[in-house]
């Protein structure tokens, strides 16, 4: 599916999302209380049967985890190169460092480079916290972009104008 082609379905039809891996796993009677793409290693044959059955269902492209790590996603784009629908990939623009700290903690199977926290780290107040992490959302987008469909840059607590800066529609520089 084209660029063009998934931004007209996007605009003509439903999008229904169904982020429900774990369901299915536990369905198969994987219990695990970790990271679902630990399974990539160690059972991917699930993985990809569980992928194959979403596209069999009729699923048309798929949605990324916040990728805040390039060298993180490409191998994840390598482990999925066989993929016949697009691949879009999620991005979560940071409003500050604690919310960085709170992704790179917590939050499971993503990745954020020591060097993105320590970036974070160094913003001044809040204002700078937002804007700092809309251009870190930028940069990365810009440097996969070649590699992706698209990007489903969420408004992180409700912030529209932060995803909007981060999709470019608004000057970075203005307040939000």
């Amino acid at each position: 599916m084209t660029q063009n082609k998934l931004t007209k379905t996007l605009s003509k039809q439903l999008v229904f999302g169904d982020g429900a891996m774990g369901t299915m796993l536990y369905v198969k009677g994987v219990f695990i209380n970790t990271c679902f793409e630990e399974l990539n290693l160690t059972r991917p044959q699930l993985v990809a049967e569980i992928h194959d059955q979403y596209i069999s269902a009729g699923a048309e492209f798929a949605i990324t985890q916040p990728v805040f790590d390039e060298e993180s996603f490409f191998k994840f784009l390598e482990l999925t190169s066989d993929c016949k629908i697009p691949i879009i990939a999620g991005i979560w623009p940071f409003t500050s460092y604690k919310n960085a700290e709170f992704m790179a903690n917590e939050a499971p199977c993503v990745v954020v480079p020591p060097k993105i926290l320590e970036k974070m780290s160094r913003t001044k107040d809040a204002r700078d916290g937002r804007k700092t992490g809309v251009q870190i959302a930028l940069d990365l987008m810009n440097r996969i972009s070649d590699n992706v469909a698209g990007f489903a840059i969420s408004a992180p607590f409700g912030n529209v104008k932060m995803a909007l800066a981060a999709a470019g529609k608004i000057d970075v520089s203005l307040s939000f």
